[in-house]
């Protein structure tokens, strides 16, 4: 009578066996935490580093005319903008620790859920794949359309997915560098530091819909390259 014992090398239907796409989510979840830790122990130390008299250090080195601008202030926007810097760095540090120690448990959970031992990559797993590679993408000109085009790709040839999936995905890969200057964009909105806001804002807005714009856009070709192969 042949056994009807289960291979163990096969997956399970509850989703709990081995797959290798665990690796590739473990991979994920580790670079979430380590540029989290690295930006939370930046912006601590940037905060405690952030001082008038530090500031006063940095103007004189700057050899600012005060008839084109007063020291003083020019001492007080630095001060706000090292100090809330910090603070939106360490804050995006923190979300990018709280989204990496919860990303394999989502996926199991998403295993279980449906019953595959490598589920179709959804929303939330794109915009993670996103922002575990804004470290590199985010500084790399066209890096965000490598991952939304590995994601198009991983679709098989839906574009329509491919490209809600690349721009969750840009929005991963923008979603640090807003939450960083988000702190110093809202502490400096008012007041003689107003003008510096709003090239931050600018500079962060225009910067945001790049990343997002060219994720989707790779998405899209990564859907299109899979639909011919």
């Amino acid at each position: 009578m042949p056994s009807t014992a289960t291979d163990p090398s096969e997956p399970r239907e509850s989703g709990t066996g081995s797959s290798p796409d665990r690796t590739l989510d473990w991979v994920v979840s580790v670079l979430l935490v380590l540029q989290g830790l690295l930006l939370a122990v930046v912006g601590v130390s940037l905060y405690q580093f952030a001082s008038p008299a530090r500031s006063r250090e940095i103007v004189a080195e700057i050899e600012v005319q005060p008839t084109v601008v007063d020291e003083a202030v020019l001492v007080d926007v630095v001060t706000q903008l090292t100090t809330w810097a910090g603070v939106g760095t360490a804050a995006a540090g923190v979300l990018l620790l709280v989204l990496g120690a919860a990303f394999p448990h989502y996926r199991t959970r998403l295993r279980r859920r449906t019953g595959e031992p490598s589920p179709p990559v959804d929303d939330l797993t794109a915009f993670a794949v996103g922002a575990a590679a804004s470290g590199v993408t985010g500084s790399v000109p066209l890096g965000p359309a490598a991952v939304g085009g590995v994601l198009g790709y991983y679709r098989d040839g839906d574009r329509a997915d491919g490209l809600r999936l690349g721009l969750l995905a840009g929005l991963g890969v923008a979603a640090p560098a807003v939450v960083l200057v988000a702190f110093p964009i809202a502490a400096t909105a008012t007041g003689s530091a107003a003008p510096v806001a709003a090239v931050l804002a600018v500079a962060a807005f225009v910067s945001a819909l790049y990343a997002v714009a060219v994720s989707a856009l790779g998405g899209v070709f990564g859907a299109v390259i899979a639909d011919r192969d």
